[in-house]
Formats: structure tokens, C-alpha cells, sequence
């Protein structure tokens, strides 16, 4: 669990930070982390149910929403093949979503080491320079071949953590320039970012259908909570500290603010950009496997098609590729897409579908004072759910059409 949500999403905790203040910002991380575990604890509570009814070993997470349609109230059992869908499409957005943050992460990183040897500062041009060899690792036919490349990144992080802690308490500044509340209108992108940074969703399911003895993973002390409770402490002390540091000069990621004459900085950041660009082929694997496998391959039905269904597999993951391109290009922005990616996919994949999935679960089992608490807690999550990404969304949206299009 901490291994799969120590990414890049630690190292935009800072700019969290300076969209809310320290002392908001620090509190508001311990708060979104509570409530996202409890999300996912309710979530998986409810997995259980289901494949207890259903008399199958587990379930997916897209297909979980499907399944509690399914086993709901009778007036809506005919939205299972669209909820299915709707779970389907998010996780699938959410990946592609990561595809570009990665894209724009290492592009970002690139720039910073080459710009002091070269006047290119278009963060695009870097991107066209990484389309030759994230495609050609997209094209990896099967996982096995990434994950001991990738099995590295977790160092080259962990070193990068390290480097940047040595730049942040070296003069560490007075707190009298920092803001402990910020403005009102950026708290959103703060929400947006530390959701994304946060979030184990991916994690967490496949996780559970591995472990041995899967109760664990919710009970008390278990995997969720100790786990989900070191990270959020861990991620809100680095986003603070990050923020005390750098203030309002806080990068998208807070590797662009180590000091480019520095050799061992600059070093880190190459490492971390090709320990990411390694990492790339993961969720890029995810998509694939789930728009090809389960999708594109079985509806091949043609003779001439399947003559030529691995030519076909290879048009699949390069559109995918082509895909991330072209929304990163029309975005060229890590941290405003971090955000948008926050509060759209994952306010819908960590609090949204879990709400739902509880209450068509348990819908005919409480009564009384429990059944009301019950429809009362569910109702709550679904209202702040749609509160983080209607306004996530709007505000992250009004900040690309002005910095991203210089539309006013």
C-alpha cells in the first residue's frame, strides 16, 4: 500500500500547501485522508457482501458498482450493465489522467536540467523528444519485462525525497512570509491535488483479492488504516515543509525548485525522470488490458481481422500513447492538471462510487435509527463528493482557459 502511493503525488503535496496555507493545508490533509479511508473501508465492506451473495471470489472495481445494481432495490436493477459502464469509463480516465501528469512530471524535470544548457523552455518540445521511447516501452508485450525496471523507482524516489529535504532545511525561512490559511477560491485546487496524491484506490482492490487473509486489510489495525494513516501523516509534514520553505515560488512538483547548479539536484532529476518513464508503462498496461482484453479483442469477430489481431494489439497501445500526447500537449501544465485529475476522476472514484456501492448494498438490512444513520452517512459523502468536484473541476478549468489559453 505505501509502496504504490509513494509516486510523484508526494512531491506536488508543497504546491498543495501554497493553495491553502500551512496551517489550512495541514489540517485539511489529515482530514481528506480520514475520509477517503473511510470511503474505501465502506467500499470494501460492501465487496464482501456482494461476493458473499453472488457466491464468487471477488470482485474488480469495475465491476463492483455493476454488482451492487445488480443486488439492489428491484427498481433499479436495469442500471447494472450502465454502472458497470460508469465505473468502467472512470477508472479508465483516471489512468489516462495519470499517463499525462507522468508525461508532464518528466517533461517538467527534463526542461529544469537542460535549461541551463540549452534557451528551449517549451515544456511541448520536451514532451516530442519523450515520444520516441515511451512508446517503444509501451509496446512491451507483457508486464513481467517492466516491473523489475520499475522496482527501482521506489529508491530513486526515496533519494529524491532526501535531496529535497537537504535543499528545504538548508536556511530554512522564517514564518512570517508564509500564509497558515489561504485564499478561499484556490482551496479547491488544494482539495483537487492532495486527493490525487492521496488516493490508493487502484491499489487497494488487487491488493485485497491477493492477500491471504483479505479481512485484514479493514480490520482496526489493518493494512487500511495503518497504512493510509503513515501515509497522510508522511505526505502532509513533506507538503508543509515544502511550502515553508519556497512560500509562493512553490513549484508543480517540488523537484523544480532544487537549484539547477547543483549536480547532485540535477542528477536526482534525471534518475526520476527515467524512473518514471519506466514507471509510464504500468498504468498505460492497465488501460490496455482493460480496453483490449476485455473490450476491443473479443468483439474482433472478422476472419481478416483476427489475421491480424497483433498488428491490431499495437494500434491499440500506440493510440493510447497518442491519446496521452494530445491531452498533455493541450494542457502543458502539471500542476493545474494534477488538480482537474484530483477532483474529476478520483472525488468520483474514492468517494462517489463507494457512497453508491454502500447504499444499494445494504439498502433492505439496517431499520430503524440505523437505517436513518446509515442513509444519513451515505447521503453526506455523495453531497461532499459532488461539492469537491463540481467546484475542483470549475476552478481548475478557470485556471487552464487563463494561464493554459490566455483567455482573460
Amino acid at each position: 500500500m505505501t509502496k504504490g502511493a509513494l509516486g510523484t503525488g508526494i512531491l506536488t503535496m508543497p504546491h498543495a500547501f501554497m493553495n491553502a496555507g500551512y496551517l489550512f493545508g495541514f489540517i485539511g490533509t489529515l482530514l481528506i485522508g480520514a475520509f477517503t479511508t473511510a470511503c474505501v473501508q465502506i467500499l470494501v465492506r460492501a465487496q464482501y457482501e456482494l461476493c458473499r451473495r453472488k457466491k464468487i471470489p471477488s470482485l474488480t472495481y469495475s465491476q463492483i458498482l455493476g454488482a451492487a445494481l445488480s443486488e439492489g432495490p428491484m427498481k433499479l436493477r436495469w442500471l447494472a450493465p450502465y454502472g458497470e459502464c460508469l465505473s468502467f469509463t472512470a477508472l479508465v480516465l483516471d489512468e489516462i489522467g495519470a499517463l499525462c501528469i507522468y508525461l508532464l512530471f518528466i517533461a517538467s524535470n527534463l526542461r529544469q536540467v537542460c535549461i541551463q544548457f540549452t534557451s528551449m523552455t517549451d515544456l511541448r518540445f520536451y514532451m516530442l523528444c519523450l515520444f520516441p521511447p515511451i512508446l517503444l516501452i509501451c509496446w512491451v508485450p507483457h508486464l513481467k519485462y517492466i516491473v523489475p525496471l520499475s522496482s527501482g523507482a521506489t529508491g530513486v524516489m526515496i533519494a529524491s525525497l532526501a535531496i529535497c529535504l537537504r535543499d528545504i532545511f538548508t536556511d530554512f525561512p522564517s514564518l512570517a512570509n508564509r500564509q497558515p490559511v489561504g485564499r478561499v477560491t484556490e482551496w479547491p485546487l488544494f482539495v483537487g491535488t492532495t486527493l490525487f496524491s492521496l488516493s490508493s484506490i487502484g491499489v487497494t482492490m488487487p491488493l485485497e483479492n491477493e492477500m491471504q487473509d483479505p479481512r485484514q486489510l479493514t480490520a482496526g489495525l489493518g493494512v487500511l488504516n495503518v497504512s493510509s494513516a503513515f501515509i497522510t501523516i508522511v505526505f502532509a509534514a513533506f507538503g508543509l515543509v515544502g511550502y515553508l520553505k519556497y512560500g509562493n515560488q512553490t513549484a508543480g512538483s517540488i523537484t523544480l525548485n532544487l537549484p539547477s547548479h547543483d549536480m547532485i539536484a540535477n542528477g536526482v532529476n534525471l534518475l526520476l525522470s527515467v524512473s518514471i518513464l519506466v514507471t509510464f508503462a504500468l498504468p498505460h498496461f492497465i488501460i490496455h488490458d482493460v480496453v483490449w482484453t476485455r473490450f476491443l479483442s473479443p468483439r474482433i469477430d472478422s476472419k481478416s481481422f483476427r489475421t491480424h489481431l497483433v498488428l491490431w494489439e499495437y494500434v491499440s497501445r500506440t493510440s493510447i500513447v497518442l491519446l496521452t500526447f494530445a491531452l498533455s500537449f493541450l494542457v502543458p501544465n502539471l500542476e493545474l492538471f494534477v488538480s482537474l485529475i484530483g477532483a474529476l476522476c478520483l472525488g468520483l472514484l474514492s468517494m462517489w462510487i463507494p457512497a453508491i456501492v454502500d447504499l444499494l448494498t445494504f439498502w433492505n438490512t439496517h431499520t430503524g435509527l440505523r437505517r436513518v444513520l446509515f442513509i444519513g452517512r451515505n447521503i453526506t459523502i455523495i453531497m461532499v463528493a459532488c461539492f469537491v468536484t463540481i467546484t475542483g473541476v470549475y476552478v481548475s478549468m478557470e485556471n487552464i482557459a487563463k494561464v493554459v489559453f490566455k483567455m482573460y
